[in-house]
């Protein structure tokens, strides 16, 4: 399991990366990654997205992105759809 973490005015953020094994519609397995965001007061999960790419290291850039820029978790649904697009 890889994790950052950054403070934030709500405490400590951990972005996890996840790594899963999904079907396509044609019935083929592939590897999926994604990350989960953690506040730790009170520990909790905020944010999660599971297949977001086949290229983990895409998702450590944005997961470094994030932290670097200190993105608030509510502005997440609108950098993933900048991702994606």
């Amino acid at each position: 399991m890889e994790m950052i973490t950054m403070e934030t005015e709500f405490g400590r953020m951990k972005l996890v990366l996840n790594e899963n094994t999904f079907t396509n519609e044609n019935g083929e397995t592939y590897t999926g990654y994604g990350f989960t965001a953690y506040l730790d007061d009170p520990p909790r999960e905020v944010y999660s997205i599971k297949d977001l790419s086949v290229d983990a290291d895409e998702i450590r850039e944005l997961m470094r992105l994030i932290l670097d820029n200190d993105v608030s978790i509510m502005h997440f649904p609108d950098l993933i759809e900048d991702f994606l697009g």
